[in-house]
């Protein structure tokens, strides 16, 4: 129904707003940026009026993503296993020059999985499909075949460094496996994903942030319209409010808060497959029904019902597992310095600029967690988050300007934004600008926008040139991974 306005990229630490046109940036501007209420709100029919109240509290929405993915453990591994990915991603690179590739060839198929996966006879159809359009590229005929079931037994390894592949077939293989582990499973049959539930956390925040500056019924009727909407936001209000139906609980937003937090704080390395929140979910959901909401909430503080919720579904203290996760992540940061002590130059600041990006985000992570362990029921309240927007980890904000619409950028930058990107194609048309706002975003300051664009690039990057399909890379994604192979190669995408 609604055209969405912010979408959490874990790619990105921090909040990334999307403007597709000039009506949408000045929505933006006007209500999610600046101090403007939109009026005559129950004039407005249903698509107008979702709209309004998007924009005006998209930022709370995709701030409480941000805090969310920087607590858990999940999130804490997933940026481990980005930071591995890009690491051999740039020693992929290194690799295909060393190894004479591009003195035979000038152009790189994308993702290069899929290429490594076609016999001889299928990369010199895809040529001769290129030359029939009109584009000569010489294309890296020999590149290693891979078997189309990979061995990813290699990942018995904490981590595996670039410095560990002994081939290029085993490089793209270990490639190809980190970025496996970033795909979320469905439940079987459902559609129904981790990402749902990390939906229902966000908009519990900002339907509460619509209620604070719009009013009770402007946010009841925004509740009402998202729940039966049929996009994710929908499922995840379905799906939280049926668990709660079931058990005779009352659908009162600080209750399901605290259901969900304690869902998205799984720790992979403690409870391992335990962890994964569509099994926490089913295992609490179960005994929310087993106890009764009166027993299962007990008097509302958190720690005793965390601690009573591990009991009750066979759980690690989530609570401890969330601090023993810190000194994973400075365990974490130690060994990826020493074990790119001695990278080649050309390496040398592209992974400067991923270790410091990933330190800022390991400290911008311990302060968070201190803060959360400090006051549970501040953060997981969603009255109380918004309230207590000062003591959280301050996110990056940057909006995106898709095409070549007639979009006001000299008053952006009049007030306080700059441009970071600008991205056009080969006949000069713009496809999109990246701009960041130059005034310090709420809360304490951890992550530089140098650090959190540098890992958006990087992790961009890898993400085309790794796979796992074509159709997953914007043209900017494309233009990102361009940046980082080089002029002389040319990345032509695979479809």
């Amino acid at each position: 129904m609604s055209t969405v306005f912010g979408d959490f990229d874990p790619r990105f630490p921090g909040i990334a707003l999307t403007a597709g046109s000039a009506e949408r940036w000045d929505q933006l501007r006007r209500y999610a940026l600046g101090p403007d209420v939109p009026g005559r709100l129950s004039e407005l029919d249903d698509r107008a009026f979702l709209d309004a109240v998007s924009s005006t509290s998209v930022l709370s929405h995709e701030m409480r993503h941000f805090h969310d993915f920087l607590l858990s453990p999940a999130g804490a591994r997933h940026m481990r296993t980005r930071v591995v990915l890009g690491l051999n991603v740039l020693q992929l690179l290194i690799n295909l020059r060393e190894n004479g590739i591009w003195d035979r060839a000038d152009a790189l198929p994308v993702p290069i999985t899929t290429w490594c996966r076609m016999s001889p006879g299928e990369r010199e159809d895809w040529a001769a499909t290129l030359a029939d359009m009109g584009v000569r590229l010489r294309l890296p005929m020999d590149l290693p075949l891979l078997p189309d079931k990979p061995d990813y037994s290699i990942y018995t390894k904490t981590n595996v460094m670039p410095t560990d592949a002994t081939s290029l077939a085993h490089l793209v293989t270990v490639c190809e496996g980190y970025r496996a582990r970033l795909v979320e499973t469905p439940v079987a049959g459902s559609g129904f994903t981790a990402a749902h539930l990390k939906e229902a956390s966000a908009f519990l925040v900002q339907a509460q942030d619509a209620s604070d500056s719009l009013g009770p019924d402007v946010a009841e009727r925004f509740l009402a319209l998202m729940t039966a909407a049929g996009n994710r936001y929908g499922v995840a209000l379905r799906y939280l409010g049926n668990a709660f139906a079931l058990a005779g609980a009352p659908p009162m937003s600080d209750l399901m808060a605290m259901f969900t937090g304690w869902v998205l704080l799984g720790d992979p390395v403690a409870a391992q497959d335990q962890a994964d929140p569509l099994i926490r979910f089913a295992l609490l959901t179960k005994a929310m029904h087993a106890t009764g909401p009166r027993a299962f909430f007990g008097d509302g503080d958190t720690t005793r019902a965390f601690a009573r919720w591990d009991e009750l579904t066979g759980q690690p203290s989530t609570l401890d597992a969330l601090r023993e996760s810190l000194d994973r992540d400075e365990r974490s940061l130690a060994s990826f310095r020493a074990s790119t002590d001695h990278v080649q130059p050309d390496l040398a600041d592209w992974v400067t600029g991923i270790l410091d990006g990933y330190q800022e985000f390991v400290h911008a992570r311990r302060l968070m967690v201190g803060v959360f362990l400090g006051r549970p029921w501040a953060y997981l309240s969603p009255a109380g988050y918004l309230r207590n927007a000062e003591h959280w980890v301050a996110p990056q904000l940057r909006v995106t300007f898709l095409g070549n619409s007639a979009l006001d950028m000299g008053t952006a930058t009049d007030r306080g934004w700059a441009v970071a990107h600008g991205f056009e194609d080969s006949g000069g048309r713009s496809i999109a600008k990246v701009i960041y706002t130059d005034a310090e975003p709420a809360g304490v300051p951890c992550i530089s926008r140098e650090g959190a664009d540098g890992l958006h690039s990087l992790f961009a990057a890898a993400d085309v040139i790794v796979g796992p399909s074509p159709a997953d890379a914007s043209e900017v994604e494309l233009l990102l991974a361009q940046k980082i192979v080089g002029d002389d190669v040319t990345l032509t995408r695979l479809f």
